[in-house]
């Protein structure tokens, strides 16, 4: 993967991988528990090609990703289970 990092310490893609989809809600759960440490991108301006990586962490919640979700913005790896 391809990461570059910006001058505010975020990381990025100026590309998805080739493996990443687009992401659900059910995505970052398994079981009933999140799947921490699960990379995924978000894609906050949807005209540019800058994509931030993430993890998923225990405070990670459903109301921070969902409004990303609803527009389109999260990608996950297709083997991500």
């Amino acid at each position: 993967m391809d990461l570059k990092t910006d001058d505010n310490g975020w990381q990025f893609a100026t590309a998805l991988p080739a493996n990443f989809r687009l992401a659900t809600i059910e995505d970052f759960h398994k079981n009933g528990r999140k799947k921490i440490g699960m990379e995924y991108f978000i894609k906050r301006i949807i005209e540019e090609d800058y994509y931030e990586f993430y993890r998923v962490h225990e405070k990670l919640t459903a109301a921070y990703l969902m409004p990303f979700i609803e527009n389109k913005g999260v990608f996950i790896a297709e083997d991500h289970e």
